[in-house]
């Protein structure tokens, strides 16, 4: 399986990259850090999930643009910090987002929302 994770926050991603490549069976795991990477990561590629933290992105509605166009090809998955807040809704909607992963979260939760999006966690 092909995944993504888009934060541009490297040490974050880098922590995402650990627990995918813990918790799911035959996984490769590319990033992207930026807006640039990020198009030409999704231009050239399929993934089977995205991973996408938009909290945080420098051009953060760029960035919702780009994921919403990439959700018609592949499953995207928000990773975020303000889960609950004013506003969620809409990022959800903008970057067509099948789920939503609270950054702060356990092994629980990335297997519940992996298997959601993609029926490929490890018991």
């Amino acid at each position: 399986m092909r995944f993504l994770v888009f934060d541009s926050n490297l040490v974050y991603a880098k922590r995402v990259v650990e627990l995918l490549e813990l918790y799911v069976k035959d996984v490769e795991v590319e990033v992207a850090h930026n807006i640039p990477v990020l198009r030409h990561r999704l231009a050239g590629n399929t993934y089977d999930l995205v991973i996408a933290d938009v909290d945080t992105a420098v051009d953060t509605e760029q960035a919702q643009e780009i994921l919403g166009k990439a959700a018609e090809r592949m499953p995207i998955i928000l990773w975020s910090a303000v889960c609950g807040l004013t506003g969620e809704t809409q990022v959800i909607r903008k970057c067509k987002a099948t789920q939503i992963l609270q950054k702060a979260f356990n092994r629980e939760d990335l297997q519940h929302v992996l298997a959601e999006a993609v029926g490929s966690a490890r018991e």
